[in-house]
């Protein structure tokens, strides 16, 4: 019995590797895609950056003068507090020729890294969610989204995946009622009002009283780390590993690069962020607990699949 026991084990072991190594080829595929063209010029990245440094918030004026969009982003992380709006903002760029000479602003700061970065960021995330939820698509699956904001991206994700409605569960996790507004617009536009739940509370607070162990798929955790020190979130990713179920999957990002760092916190006012490299998020996420990580670099962010095994 015990040897039959221990060849089941391997057995499975082996199908979990082998579905991991599959996974980390399409995710590649699917970055690749996402990052065409993310990166400017260094001579632009200098230049962003040359804004950035003068004095007196010059900058900062510049950009009022020049370009609707940063005004919105600049009035949304400034005065707001918002950085779920401010983001929305970058995720619906387009080229917009009655705006005129503003128009030609829009574009020139919206070429910036930083919002390269972010955009490639969301057609990963979109695209990733697609495809990672694929894997439960024959079963219940429970999605906890921490820091959700809209959550346009995931739920987007969602759309596009053969699932069946009425097995999901989908929990937007949020501290800013704001911010949960907007998603459930989002949620009632994409037709998902029977699946989905919306939790107004710190993140901390929702893992250790909401979430019970091993009752959640898949975590999705996108623009919000860069917000935490190292020491709170390793705590969450204890709490999310502890929190998934077998062949459960993390899906997260940070800040990592400071390429454009002046042009982001001096020029767009953008608030404090924790920039982590890649060796430190995949030192964290082993020391949480997580047995396969895939971990890549999208623009100036790391883009990361964590899964627990068993």
């Amino acid at each position: 019995m015990q040897v039959r026991a221990r060849k089941k084990q391997i057995v499975t072991n082996l199908s979990v590797i082998e579905s991991a190594k599959g996974n980390r080829e399409i995710l590649n595929k699917l970055l690749k895609k996402a990052t065409i063209k993310v990166r400017p010029s260094r001579r632009m990245i200098a230049f962003y950056n040359i804004i950035g440094k003068l004095p007196l918030k010059i900058g900062t004026l510049l950009l009022f003068l020049t370009s609707i969009d940063t005004i919105k982003i600049i009035i949304q992380v400034g005065i707001l507090n918002r950085t779920d709006s401010a983001i929305q903002v970058i995720y619906k760029h387009r080229f917009r020729p009655w705006r005129l000479f503003w128009a030609v602003g829009d574009y020139l700061w919206q070429e910036s890294y930083n919002c390269r970065s972010v955009r490639a960021r969301g057609k990963f995330v979109q695209e990733a969610v697609k495809f990672l939820l694929g894997n439960f698509a024959q079963k219940s699956t429970s999605i906890v989204s921490l820091g959700s904001g809209s959550a346009s991206q995931l739920l987007s994700g969602i759309v596009d995946n053969s699932l069946n409605i009425n097995n999901i569960k989908i929990v937007l996790v949020d501290y800013d009622p704001r911010a949960l507004d907007v998603g459930r617009k989002n949620v009632c536009q994409l037709g998902l009002q029977g699946a989905v739940e919306f939790q107004q509370m710190i993140i901390g607070r929702f893992l250790r009283k909401v979430v019970a162990p091993v009752s959640v798929n898949f975590f999705e955790m996108v623009g919000l780390a860069d917000y935490f020190k190292d020491r709170q979130l390793q705590k969450y990713m204890n709490e999310m590993y502890t929190a998934l179920a077998p062949r459960g999957v993390f899906l997260g990002s940070n800040i990592s690069s400071k390429e454009e760092i002046f042009y982001a916190h001096n020029a767009i006012c953008w608030p404090k962020m924790y920039y982590r490299s890649r060796p430190k998020i995949k030192t964290m996420l082993e020391e949480a607990g997580f047995e396969e990580i895939w971990i890549r670099t999208c623009g100036l962010y790391v883009v990361w699949v964590a899964q627990k095994f068993l």
